[in-house]
């Protein structure tokens, strides 16, 4: 039977602290003021303070995980921390300072701007208050299923991770066809449960397990998903696998690597520009260029779009692409036109937002009207001026957990919320991430993170489906997997075997090797 092999953990030492605490605190102020120096909108200081907060618990975060040790090989805490400061952040230096609504452009205060920034500071604070107290803690998990790392479990992921990349141009039409009965479970065989059988195979050739085919087709597969997600006009492609990547080099190597990290962030800031040029042109008009095509088209296009603003006169096509480019990561001021709306406009919701939560762990085939996650996002739409009724079936705006949670009540929800927050991410990186969870719930922890870092998501979106997500990817990929307590019978069987046969008791089968159940 496999058996886990304890990996390093960084322990700090007294002389070691004091220069922790001063990277912790040099590194954020560094990069604030980079920001500030560079910014294209007039900033308060109070705004500057804040960001300088953000950075600050990002940091912390980082630092308290990477030197101090802990049950999991991945920044969790701090991964989504960093997300909340890039969404408040960069957009308060050098977003649009404006909502685009039903009845046009409106300009935000500089009021709700800052209460907006303290929301995200307050939220941030409070998440990882909820992480560090550890009100999850317990037994360690145990190896539930145990993953059957042999030439056939490979053979047999490598044709899930090559049948889903054929079938993932036409998910969208399998998923219309199909209707909402099967539309999850499409969506996890086609987009979550190869995300796991990729990060399987990372995991198991970093253990030396992997395969000629493996060192091969790893970073084959790894591009062809990422050209296929390009094509397919989707940035998350990029995001996703180049995350699960990302993390599963830091389970190994107790670090981030930074440039891995900062390509991602760069590629994506390079074709936000492009991006709507290429929805026009191959989502609405029947089209029928190859992948690699569609692919030149839309780095060309962005390419060209960036070049045209650099060359520009003054500096300001550039400064406004720029924007346009960082608008997708906004959520400071969806928070903001929240701030101006509640509840002079819209009154407090007191939890009615959240009523999906209740229900979202039922089976769409055990309840085949259950109400959709959308819900809230439509009504946040309508509520807050963004869309039209009529226009709700094509647009989808998200304001992000903070926001919502004031929403619903107000400052203390913008403390409630994210402390629970704080807690779930505790309990799944200790049950999901840990050393004692086995490598196939690693790997499943694995590939829920760029869900979990996705904090423009509201809360419904945020946990929706994930345990459904982790059931039905599990009975995908049952032939390599075996049961714990069975392996065991069967390590006591073989052990039994070859006791009996040291003593002669029974005939040893010609070419019989070592058994072992995985």
């Amino acid at each position: 039977m496999l058996q886990a092999v304890p990996r390093p953990v960084a322990r700090a030492s007294a002389a070691t602290l004091p220069m922790q605490g001063l990277r912790a605190i040099l590194l954020p102020a560094v990069v604030t003021s980079g920001l500030w120096l560079l910014r294209a909108n007039e900033v308060r200081l109070g705004g500057v303070a804040c960001s300088f907060s953000l950075a600050l618990l990002t940091a912390v975060s980082y630092f308290a995980w990477r030197e101090r040790g802990s049950a999991s090989d991945t920044p969790l805490l701090a991964l989504v921390c960093a997300m909340i400061w890039v969404s408040f952040s960069f957009p308060l230096f050098w977003g649009s300072e404006t909502v685009i609504g039903a009845s046009g452009t409106r300009y935000l205060s500089q009021e709700s701007v800052g209460a907006a920034m303290v929301a995200g500071v307050v939220a941030s604070a409070a998440m990882c208050a909820g992480y560090m107290l550890r009100l999850s803690r317990g037994p360690q998990p145990q190896e539930i299923f145990i993953f059957k790392s042999n030439t056939n479990s490979h053979a047999y992921l490598w044709c899930l991770l090559l049948g889903a990349l054929l079938a993932s141009p036409s998910i969208d039409s399998l998923v219309h066809r199909s209707g909402d009965l099967f539309k999850q479970p499409i969506k996890v065989a086609i987009q979550f449960a190869p995300l796991v059988a990729f990060a399987l195979l990372v995991l198991d050739y970093q253990r030396k397990r992997g395969t000629y085919l493996d060192k091969i087709g790893l970073p084959l597969y790894f591009s062809g998903r990422t050209a296929v997600g390009l094509a397919s006009g989707w940035l998350g492609s990029v995001v996703g696998i180049g995350v699960v990547t990302v993390m599963a080099y830091c389970m190994k190597w107790r670090r981030l690597p930074l440039i891995p990290i900062a390509l991602i962030f760069l590629v994506v800031l390079f074709l936000q520009p492009g991006k709507q040029g290429f929805r026009d042109r191959y989502w609405y008009v029947a089209d029928s260029a190859t992948v690699a095509e569609r692919v030149a088209d839309w780095t060309s296009e962005s390419a060209r779009l960036w070049g045209d603003a650099i060359s520009g006169q003054g500096g300001a096509e550039w400064k406004q692409l720029g924007r346009e480019s960082i608008g997708r990561l906004d959520i400071l001021h969806q928070t903001a036109n929240v701030f101006e709306y509640t509840p002079r406009v819209v009154p407090y919701q007191y939890g009615r937002l959240y009523s999906y939560l209740l229900y979202t762990w039922i089976p769409r085939f055990a309840w085949p009207s259950k109400p959709s996650m959308n819900d809230a996002n439509r009504w946040y739409q309508v509520a807050y001026g963004l869309t039209n009724d009529e226009n709700l079936e094509g647009v989808s705006i998200s304001c992000g957990f903070i926001a919502e949670a004031y929403i619903s009540f107000g400052w203390l929800g913008v403390v409630l919320i994210p402390f629970g927050i704080g807690v779930f991410l505790d309990y799944l990186e200790r049950m999901l991430l840990s050393r004692s969870s086995g490598i196939y719930f690693n790997a499943v922890g694995l590939a829920l993170i760029p869900q979990l870092i996705s904090i423009e998501a509201q809360l419904g979106q945020y946990l929706a489906g994930i345990v459904q997500m982790i059931a039905l990817t599990t009975v995908v990929l049952l032939p390599v997997l075996v049961w714990r307590r069975k392996a065991e019978r069967r390590a006591f069987a073989a052990a039994a075997r070859v006791a009996a046969i040291q003593r002669g008791r029974v005939a040893s089968p010609a070419g019989a090797g070592p058994l072992s159940p995985a």
